[in-house]
Order: C-alpha cells, then structure tokens, then sequence
C-alpha cells in the first residue's frame, strides 16, 4: 500500500499482512528519510526547550520558597523584640500535589496513600485528585480514571474490594 504524505513531501509503502495484521515490511524513498530525521531533529529541540522551561520554573519555585521562609523568619524575629503581633502566615503556600503529575501516576498515588481496607470508590478517587489539584480538560472523568484504576490493577499495583456491596480499590501493598 503506497501513501503519500503532502504536510511533509514525502511517499511510504507499507506491506502490510492481512492475515497477521501486522507491517511486514516498509520502504521509505531517500529524501522521505532525511524529512523523518528533520522532523526528529526539529522535535528533539523542542522537547529540550521545554524541558529546559519547566527546570526553570522549578528552581524559580523553590528560590521564591526559599525567599518566603526567609520573610517569615524575620517578621517572627522582628516581632519578637518589639513586641507587636503580626498576622502574617508561617506556613508556605502549599503547591497542589497532582498539578503537573500525568492522570496514571496521580491515580496510583491517591489508591497507594487512601487506598487501606475497604478500599476507595471511583469518586472518591476523583475527589481526591480534584483536591490535590488535578485538572481534567474530559467532561466525563469518570471512565478515564475507572480504566487507569483497572490498568494499575491488571498490573498487580492494586487489587479489587468490596465496600458496602459495590466493588472498590485497594492499595496492592498493605504497607
């Protein structure tokens, strides 16, 4: 089978087994390999960029951190000699857990810390990652986390419960 790709110039032939259901064999012409390499090359800067973005970000995040804890000791030294209270917090603003955590690592996190005997339900996994920050662009979430649940347990991480009659999820490891 022989498809022509025109967003990048270039022509593939795919023989493919029916019977198998898988390629048996492709062919590229020459300059269709040096597109493929470009595209590579042009997506291996930008995932450097991005990472180097989000490294950024993230010594920013802990220098302003860092800065605040500072702050906070000083207004509580301050306030300390001269007597006067203050209502300023001591605590830093805690950063949402599941914010930048893909939806299959959020979920085995929230079913290996809430997930003790009974177990949880499928909502309440999903109020748990709504609290800790998770954003899902889906508007039904519901089946994205029941088959993220049952990926983690087909993969042995946790194993199925009964909790007042409905089926629910436990953590693999009890401790």
């Amino acid at each position: 089978m022989l498809r022509y790709y025109p967003e990048h110039g270039f022509w593939i032939d795919l023989a493919i087994d029916r019977r198998k259901r898988h390629v048996k064999s492709v062919s590229v012409m020459p300059d269709a390999i040096q597109t493929l390499i470009a595209l590579q090359e042009r997506d291996k800067k930008e995932i450097e960029e991005l990472t180097n973005d989000i490294l950024a970000k993230k010594q920013r995040l802990n220098e302003r951190k860092a800065r605040f804890e500072a702050l906070t000791e000083a207004i509580k030294l301050l306030s300390g000699e001269s007597g006067t209270s203050t209502s300023a917090p001591t605590k830093v603003p805690k950063v949402p857990k599941y914010v930048e955590m893909p939806l299959t690592d959020a979920v085995l996190d929230v079913i290996e810390r809430h997930g003790a005997a009974p177990g949880l339900f499928i909502p309440e996994i999903m109020e748990h990652l709504a609290s800790e920050g998770y954003k899902s662009e889906s508007d039904n979430f519901y089946p994205s986390v029941y088959s993220t649940v049952m990926r983690w347990v087909n993969r042995g991480k946790a194993t199925k419960g009964v909790r007042d009659g409905k089926r629910s999820f436990v953590r693999a490891n009890p401790f």
